[in-house]
């Protein structure tokens, strides 16, 4: 997993300043404070009726949920947008408690929310790749310009992804054929090892959390006359959730091999480590020079056709991402990752894997392959099989 991490060389420079870190824990205490003193009926009065998705509409979403004493946190697309990243918004992502799902999915279509069938559209064979996530192998080209159902065109019964527990469609995104969706996520799911999101300030989850007024922010902000701040995950945290999942579903049963958790990672780690993709590189190759650092990445795991697409996101502050920024656990693991980078693979290999040992031209056959055996379903599916 050395390989995803790529360049970046930032672990051990400075991070945000002391007072910096104090001053956001007292604003977060004063801003904690005033969600739970926020009238309840203002909170409850927002209804959705086609608003423009800004950071202004997360604020009134999240408010409606906690007004409804339903705590929650941002995470994916519309976090970045918090911490100053220049990203497309696909799905405003809510981490929700277990217990509250289905109370949190009453209150947002009772807002006026929509839940319901989504039909269908035809593209042409070029939008299949570069705005949709369809199959070119089905005539004629279908897509929902919805994140959550043209994921699950495209993934099928393989990889591992965000799967939300329930997804709301809003309106069609001015200038452009799709919508962006209001996921919910069980919070269990993905994120067992965090602190649920209170209502009530928690010393805990001040280590797991950002507030939207956070001072080392670009853009600190609030909303709304009770000063609602939206609860984000902090970026380490995200990234040991990542790997965590990681570690879950692909690196212990070893039978999956794309997923969104590696896809994530690359994407944080090529923002702080400053790498650009190449203008005139090739869908399936350009994660490789991102990559050439590490001798012992295993860079089959990354799916470089939807990473392309993700390519220009940018704009993270490094500083989120220093080593003391994660639990002593990570710190752990990151270091000794990083020790064995510098090792011989024959130091700590007891067999050399086969595909590591490819040359660039037989990993780029490899991979043509393995795009041509997705495409055809009975062949996935009789390979499923032998590898169970």
């Amino acid at each position: 997993m050395s390989s995803i991490y790529g360049t970046y060389k930032g672990w051990y420079l400075p991070g945000f300043e002391s007072d910096e870190s104090l001053e956001h824990k007292k604003i977060e205490q004063q801003m904690d404070e005033t969600e739970t003193s926020t009238s309840n009926e203002e909170a409850c009065a927002f209804r959705y009726t086609g608003q423009t998705v800004n950071k202004a509409f997360v604020g009134k979403v999240t408010q409606l949920l906690v007004g409804n004493g339903i705590p929650n946190f941002l995470f994916g697309d519309m976090m970045f947008r918090f911490f100053g990243c220049e990203t497309d918004v696909l799905s405003i992502n809510l981490s929700i408690p277990d217990e509250l799902m289905d109370e949190a999915a009453r209150v947002l279509r009772q807002a006026g929310f929509y839940d319901g069938p989504v039909e269908p559209f035809e593209v042409e064979e070029a939008q299949c790749v570069q705005e949709f996530q369809t199959r070119q192998d089905q005539q004629p080209f279908l897509a929902w310009g919805c994140r959550y159902l043209d994921d699950h065109e495209y993934h099928r019964s393989f990889g591992a992804w965000w799967l939300p527990t329930h997804v709301f469609h809003l309106n069609q995104t001015p200038g452009k054929l799709g919508h962006v969706d209001l996921s919910l996520f069980t919070h269990s799911h993905y994120f067992w090892d965090l602190p649920a999101p209170t209502l009530a300030p928690d010393e805990d989850a001040q280590s797991s959390y950002v507030l939207s007024k956070d001072r080392r922010l670009p853009e600190p902000v609030c909303f709304g006359p009770g000063r609602h701040a939206v609860k984000m995950i902090l970026p380490a945290c995200l990234v040991e959730a990542l790997i965590l999942l990681a570690y879950r579903d692909i690196h212990v049963p070893s039978q999956i091999t794309f997923s969104d958790w590696h896809d994530d990672l690359f994407v944080i780690f090529k923002m702080v480590s400053g790498w650009e993709w190449p203008e005139d590189d090739p869908t399936f190759d350009g994660y490789s020079q991102f990559t050439k650092a590490d001798p012992h990445g295993w860079q089959f795991s990354l799916d470089g056709q939807r990473l392309r697409m993700r390519s220009k996101v940018t704009g993270l502050d490094p500083r989120w991402l220093r080593l003391a920024a994660f639990q002593p656990l990570f710190q752990k693991y990151f270091e000794d990752l990083f020790e064995t980078v510098h090792l011989p693979r024959e130091s700590y290999l007891r067999t050399p894997s086969p595909e590591n040992t490819l040359s660039e031209e037989e990993q780029r056959k490899e991979f043509a392959e393995w795009d041509k055996l997705i495409e055809n379903e009975e062949e996935l599916a009789e390979w499923e099989k032998r590898i169970q």
